[in-house]
């Protein structure tokens, strides 16, 4: 009977988590599910046997403390979800093109960004460019087009995974508290996207609200300058 208990329990259990798991949310709940299942197969032990009475007092009392030391054990086996900095990914020529459509010309613009995601790796592959509402210091996508264009492309399997928009003047770019404000609003919902400020003299401005994360750009003709900020050479 014990025998048959270890290899239920060996069973559900398996291998050890990793300790740095890609997906750390799945992974933990999984490896929690099992752990509870554990807990489970104990109890009906334990019921049969005082069911069908066959220990003695002493024996059980001794069989209860066992339980009890498995429980705790499992209990510190239980894992939290761990807070994974969030990763995305563009290429150089990518950002060449966007700064080539954000061209300020008297208005601001701006485009979304859609691409796959991969655990807590984000790709920026291909530009969407909803209706705007558009003056010389603010741009905002049109009633409904923010919802029509995360529909299109939720519904290729990609996800919003950043909003670029261009800014007047030279130097260095920052997000207004409007900008701000509205990633806010992104984040609060749920979308997992960055924010990007870019202007006519190359540069490129990462930002967001809350969301910690982290920019990989790939190739070259791009100089990084610390502070999430790129300078794309053109």
């Amino acid at each position: 009977m014990r025998r048959d208990l270890l290899r239920r329990i060996r069973t559900l259990t398996g291998s050890r988590p990793a300790r740095t798991p890609p997906e750390p949310d799945i992974l933990c709940s999984l490896w929690n599910r099992r752990l509870e299942q554990f807990a489970t197969i104990l109890d009906e032990h334990i019921h049969r046997i005082i069911r069908e009475g066959q220990r003695s007092t002493h024996d059980l009392l001794n069989l209860l403390s066992q339980v009890e030391d498995l429980r705790s054990l499992a209990e510190r086996l239980r894992l939290q979800p761990v807070a994974t900095k969030l990763l995305f990914v563009v290429d150089s020529y990518f950002l060449a093109q966007i700064l080539l459509q954000l061209e300020y010309k008297g208005v601001e613009k701006m485009l979304l960004c859609a691409g796959p995601a991969l655990g807590n790796v984000r790709f920026l592959t291909a530009p969407c460019r909803p209706s705007l509402e558009q003056s010389p210091a603010h741009v905002r996508p049109a009633p409904g087009e923010f919802v029509k264009a995360v529909r299109e492309i939720t519904s290729y399997g990609m996800r919003l995974t950043a909003v670029f928009h261009c800014h007047p003047g030279l130097g260095v770019p920052y997000p207004s508290r409007y900008d701000v404000a509205y990633h806010r609003i992104l984040e609060d919902l749920g979308y997992q996207a960055v924010g990007a400020v870019v202007n006519n003299e190359g540069y490129c401005r990462f930002f967001s609200y809350r969301l910690d994360f982290q920019i990989v750009v790939l190739g070259k003709n791009f100089d990084e300058l610390g502070d999430m900020v790129l300078k794309i050479k053109r």
